[in-house]
């Protein structure tokens, strides 16, 4: 798990071992956060914009950051490839960045 991992490398797994409660946002850790049931939740932060009753106070240091890279790709047989064609091509273009980035996620290209 990415977080177990990022806490370890940090020298703090030990200290904060009896005060995590691993959930997913999506599974209810961003509602234990809203209702005042835990204090902080780390979620990625396109489920935490979508989260009703929880706050984004900012992302993880970029040397404990960790990434979800998406990729897309059709079938060598696909029957139809051009509707997916063009639905990869209008998701990747340039200019869907600033949709993108309103969801909660970034470019790892060097135009962020």
């Amino acid at each position: 798990m990415a977080l177990a991992r990022m806490m370890a490398q940090m020298g703090i797994a030990d200290a904060v071992k009896p005060k995590l409660t691993y959930m997913f946002a999506i599974n209810g850790g961003a509602t234990l956060v809203a209702k005042g049931e835990v204090e902080v939740g780390l979620f990625n932060i396109s489920e935490v914009q979508s989260a009703k009753g929880v706050t984004l106070v900012g992302a993880l240091p970029p040397a404990v950051q960790s990434y979800i890279v998406f990729s897309a790709s059709i079938h060598t047989r696909s029957s139809s490839p051009e509707p997916p064609q063009a639905f990869i091509k209008a998701l990747s273009d340039p200019s869907a960045r600033e949709l993108w980035k309103a969801g909660g996620l970034e470019s790892l290209t060097s135009e962020r």
